[in-house]
């Protein structure tokens, strides 16, 4: 309460205020470091049985939306405000990438979903073991019909 009385000049002047700053800053790194080796992952195996399409649609969403208000909320409010200005830096930094991985995941799902169904068995053309056995018997009784 009596952080609120002080003027902000005397905030930024405080090792309170930088600690709390602090605080958000290295949230928003764990933030970002904490998604990105999924998100590399899934980026890069484009395997994504495990990915729930309304979580992530909801996650990317929340992030997108999260973003838009830091920009507006900063673009509003700042009037050379230094307390706003690193609020909204904190919002900005820790959502625009989380939201860039989360769509691009989301994308790779409904790209498989749409192309190789549901379970994604077959993403890039490749089948699982299980699919080889079947195709292979199954081929193995049509050249013997043939012979």
């Amino acid at each position: 309460m009596l952080f609120n009385l002080l003027t902000n000049q005397e905030k930024i002047n405080s090792g309170l205020f930088w600690f709390v700053m602090g605080i958000g800053f290295i949230g928003t790194g764990i933030a970002i470091i904490a998604f990105l080796p999924q998100s590399l992952k899934t980026i890069k195996s484009k395997k994504t049985n495990g990915v729930s399409v309304l979580t992530f649609s909801f996650y990317t969403l929340a992030n997108t939306l999260w973003f838009i208000w830091g920009i507006l909320d900063l673009s509003f409010n700042s009037h050379n405000d230094l307390i706003t200005i690193l609020k909204d830096v904190i919002v900005i930094v820790a959502n625009l990438p989380c939201a860039i991985w989360a769509g691009i995941i989301l994308g790779i799902k409904i790209y498989n979903i749409y192309h190789y169904g549901e379970d994604c068995k077959k993403w890039k053309g490749k089948k699982n073991n299980s699919d080889n056995i079947k195709n292979k018997t199954v081929l193995n009784q049509i050249t013997e019909k043939q012979n």
